[in-house]
């Protein structure tokens, strides 16, 4: 049958006539250990030989079997003490002070546009403006700022253009006396179309026109107004 083993302290029992090469070294195996074993046991049993003493501190030292070793060690009695098996947690303990402000952090991105606002109450009316120049009081013919239809002539051949905004003297216009035709190039031979005198002052053209004559003496009218 195959090795087997102490109950106690698992000592190689060599099988009976099958370790022939192998049973010196299980039986100093075995040897080793029952050496270890009983000087174990005789350090613990030293203990008890020793003097009671009541002063002892947590630097003594004591004789502690280190199981994991399978030995006896010296230790401190404060070590030896904290060797036991850990304890449970224990209490969450209090919440400490808070700590101080930390720094600003750095300024956040624009955030997007918000929707218009309702819109305002109508403000207080303003102040009267100033009051506006007085405006022309003249309404008879030939005076300043009143408007006229007025005669420009062309004699046989000649052409005259009367351009909108441009002045004229009123000495080279004439008082239509026509009936229709009053925008119109219209020839004549006697002047009954037209009062000879000219016209005072400064006029403007208010109409585009032209005098065109092939014979004789023709009139072109325009509507004028006097500026001065």
């Amino acid at each position: 049958m195959a090795d087997t083993t102490t109950t106690n302290y698992s000592l190689t029992k060599p099988e009976v006539g099958a370790s022939e090469d192998t049973w010196g070294t299980k039986l100093n195996s075995n040897l080793d250990t029952i050496d270890s074993q009983m000087k174990a046991n005789a350090d613990l049993a030293g203990i008890n030989a020793n003097t009671a003493e009541a002063s002892i501190q947590g630097t003594d030292l004591i004789n502690v079997y280190d199981v994991s070793a399978g030995a006896v060690r010296k230790a401190t009695i404060s070590n030896a003490a904290l060797a036991g098996p850990t304890g449970p947690t224990g209490p969450t303990g209090p919440t400490g002070p808070a700590g101080a402000t930390g720094p600003t952090g750095p300024a956040g991105s624009p955030g997007p546009a918000g929707s218009p606002g309702p819109t305002g109450p109508t403000g207080p009316t303003g102040p009267a403006g100033p009051t506006g120049p007085a405006g022309p009081t003249n309404t008879g013919y030939n005076q300043v700022g009143t408007y006229a239809i007025a005669a420009r002539l062309a004699n046989s051949w000649q052409t005259i253009s009367m351009s909108r905004n441009a002045t004229i003297a009123g000495s080279s216009l004439y008082h239509n006396n026509t009936n229709y035709y009053a925008f119109n190039t219209r020839y004549t031979q006697d002047g009954s179309q037209y009062t000879g005198a000219g016209l005072s002052g400064t006029w403007r053209y208010m109409n585009n026109g032209k005098t065109s004559c092939e014979y004789n003496t023709c009139i072109g009218s325009m509507l004028v107004v006097r500026i001065s």
